[in-house]
């Protein structure tokens, strides 16, 4: 099993910083990373890291354990969307999104929501429920809903 080498921080966070999308929080970015690289071998310890392709859900909360962050935080399902885009290209094989790894709400779903109802007083609890409602109803999984949202917010905004 190959290790992770710290150049791949380097290489990550060049893409990053060059990324279309991503505009923000450049040096919380890299310390994420950075720290990422320290519990690798830990995650990989016993199985190869395709193998967390099949159960998403649990990889999840091993990494988040490992990062010593909320399993519900924007990192946490970031990085598990990312893992699935990745692990999806190199097995060429779709295994849909949990439907338990909630919705990272961020100020783009806030934004949609208070324009959809004239609520600025809603809680990121309610928010992050009307969108889980909404995954559930339309029986997509929450980070699948996400990216259709984003397709559409950069189509209006972007």
């Amino acid at each position: 099993m190959q290790e992770l080498q710290y150049n791949n921080v380097d290489r990550w966070y060049d893409f990053l910083i060059t990324s279309r999308y991503n505009k923000r929080l450049y040096n919380n970015k890299r310390k994420r990373l950075e720290k990422f690289v320290m519990v690798y071998n830990d995650l990989v310890q016993y199985v190869s890291l395709l193998d967390h392709h099949n159960n998403m859900f649990a990889f999840r909360n091993n990494l988040s354990d490992a990062m010593k962050q909320h399993p519900h935080n924007k990192t946490m399902a970031f990085a598990i969307k990312m893992y699935g885009y990745g692990a999806r290209i190199v097995t060429k094989n779709f295994i849909s999104y949990p439907m338990d790894i909630v919705i990272p709400l961020d100020s783009r779903l806030r934004k949609i929501y208070t324009e959809q109802y004239s609520d600025t007083n809603s809680t990121d609890h309610e928010i992050v429920t009307y969108y889980q409602q909404l995954a559930k109803t339309n029986n997509i999984a929450p980070l699948h809903l996400d990216s259709l949202i984003w397709i559409d917010y950069r189509e209006k905004y972007g």
